[in-house]
């Protein structure tokens, strides 16, 4: 399984590349065949993303996305980083999703056999890392991996709440990893900033790994609950 198993049997390899056909934007490909099975970009319950059905999955490479990998409505799946890392190149649109959005009722399991890979933004883009669910509830599990570098705010606009991992509702349960080096630098008064893991609803249980070295203007940058 995803905690203790990264070779899944049936993985299939995660890659990236140009797509010419629409304004060159860097797209995920599903399968040996790196340039044959693209993951077409389309819209979940509230956000653009390359949709990731129920499945199997590890990271052959470093993967360099346009979009969001959105994990599909009700769908199972297990990503083990393989000591490789996805970065987001883009700005989140209005800061509603993260790298990694999980659509509702989407259940993700996040894992990486060699110790290395994290899940990030590019150093002058703004956007979330993890976002659980949206309108309804998801579930997120952490075996591995790191959740570094976003940032989910700036000075200059209204920011957005848990730049590490947001929670819209379901369940966030952490068993290892690290969640470090995320920010909010908004200065609005509106919004709660956290810049770790923060719990708009649901629940969010921690029984290992590390947050640290997160950082927000108000609410602090570890956890919070409402």
């Amino acid at each position: 399984n995803a905690k203790n198993n990264a070779a899944f049997t049936d993985a299939k390899p995660l890659t990236w590349g140009v797509n010419t056909d629409d304004n060159n934007l860097n797209y995920l490909y599903i399968g040996e065949n790196k340039h044959e099975n693209e993951a077409v970009p389309s819209y979940g319950s509230w956000f653009w993303g390359f949709t990731l059905p129920a499945g199997n999955y590890y990271l052959a490479e470093d993967l360099k996305l346009s979009y969001a990998i959105r994990i599909e409505k009700n769908a199972t799946v297990n990503l083990c980083l393989n000591g490789h890392s996805i970065t987001k190149i883009t700005d989140d649109s209005s800061g509603f999703e993260g790298v990694i959005t999980i659509d509702e009722g989407g259940t993700l399991s996040l894992c990486d056999c060699k110790n290395s890979g994290k899940i990030a933004h590019e150093s002058n883009k703004i956007g979330r890392g993890v976002q659980v669910g949206g309108s309804k509830s998801a579930n997120f599990n952490m075996y591995g991996g790191e959740i570094s570098g976003n940032n989910a705010g700036s000075s200059s606009d209204q920011g957005q709440d848990g730049a590490g991992v947001y929670m819209a509702g379901g369940a966030f349960n952490m068993y290892g990893g690290k969640i470090t080096d995320n920010r909010v630098e908004s200065n609005q008064k509106q919004n709660n900033g956290v810049g770790g893991v923060y719990a708009e609803s649901g629940t969010f249980t921690m029984y290992g790994g590390e947050i640290s070295g997160n950082t927000s203007p108000k609410h602090g940058g570890g956890v919070y609950m409402t």
